[in-house]
């Protein structure tokens, strides 16, 4: 966290060429900066700029890189569309229903209903923020948001209580397994390294092979059919390592714990500071 007084840096900045940018700082840790040049129709980019650094911004709809360059394309084709009509709007105030229409009807060919619906519901969310409120005329966004609603994808049910209930204790288990399973080994392998006389020699020798398997991360082959051979060589190394089969609980309880969707889960980086202290309990 910042020292002292902190001025976040603004939405969108003018650089010494003149050129406009908006800058994108994702949950997933992911950051990039989206150069205005790179659209046509200049007349659009101050307004565009403003409306992009709301939907892009902390409390925007977009929070992955991923969905934050799926946005700046769809905004990109629209405009070259915009700019292949024998007249094109210049400006944002000069935009007309035909031409939206036209532009739907053009990508509904290109890319089918399904995607083209989902591309004009981003066009009317951008549109209709407060950066183009006093520029677009009321037909061509009335246009917009009569498609929106009209377009929206049916609802799909969610988890029933129990389901969800059924899920996450199934996670939970899943995990303290994992925490069991990686506590009893890291246990083994501290206590050959404080009193090695206090174990038998089966544990010395499980202690010997895992410590060396923590040094260099390769696990040995058990010998036998190769089908018993892989088996026995994944569940020695689960006693050790995050294995893939523990990859998918930990996600569920992630995201059910923290709220977050698991491609965010997935970015988060190893390097972590701890801000509060919370106390000791199981998982």
């Amino acid at each position: 966290m910042p020292d002292g007084t902190y001025s976040p840096p603004a939405p969108v900045q003018q650089l010494d060429t003149g050129e406009l940018v908006v800058d994108f700082h994702g949950e997933d840790g992911r950051h990039q900066v989206f150069h205005l040049s790179q659209m046509p129709l200049p007349g659009w980019h101050a307004a565009l700029a403003q409306a992009l650094a709301i939907r892009l911004g902390p409390a925007g709809a977009r929070r992955t890189l991923a969905s934050a360059r799926s946005e700046w394309q769809t905004v990109r084709r629209f405009l070259r569309i915009l700019t292949q009509l024998p007249r094109p709007p210049s400006a944002p105030s000069q935009l007309r229903t035909t031409h939206v229409e036209i532009w739907h009807r053009r990508r509904m060919t290109e890319t089918g209903d399904k995607r083209a619906a989902a591309e004009l519901r981003a066009i009317g969310a951008l549109l209709g923020t407060d950066a183009f409120s006093n520029h677009i005329g009321s037909e061509p966004m009335d246009y917009l948001q009569r498609w929106v609603r009209t377009s929206d994808p049916a609802p799909t049910s969610g988890y029933s209580d129990r389901e969800l209930h059924s899920l996450i204790t199934a996670a939970r288990t899943d995990v303290v397994s994992l925490r069991d399973r990686l506590r009893v080994s890291g246990e083994l392998l501290d206590q050959a390294r404080r009193a090695p006389q206090d174990l038998d020699p089966a544990q010395r020798q499980q202690a010997a092979l895992l410590a060396r398997i923590a040094s260099d991360g390769e696990v040995p082959w058990p010998g036998g059919e190769f089908g018993a051979g892989q088996r026995r060589r994944r569940e020695l190394a689960a006693q050790i390592f995050v294995t893939i089969y523990d990859v998918a609980p930990l996600l569920v309880l992630g995201i059910a714990l923290t709220g977050r969707n698991v491609e965010t889960l997935k970015e988060l980086p190893v390097e972590h500071r701890i801000l509060e202290a919370a106390p000791s309990r199981s998982v």
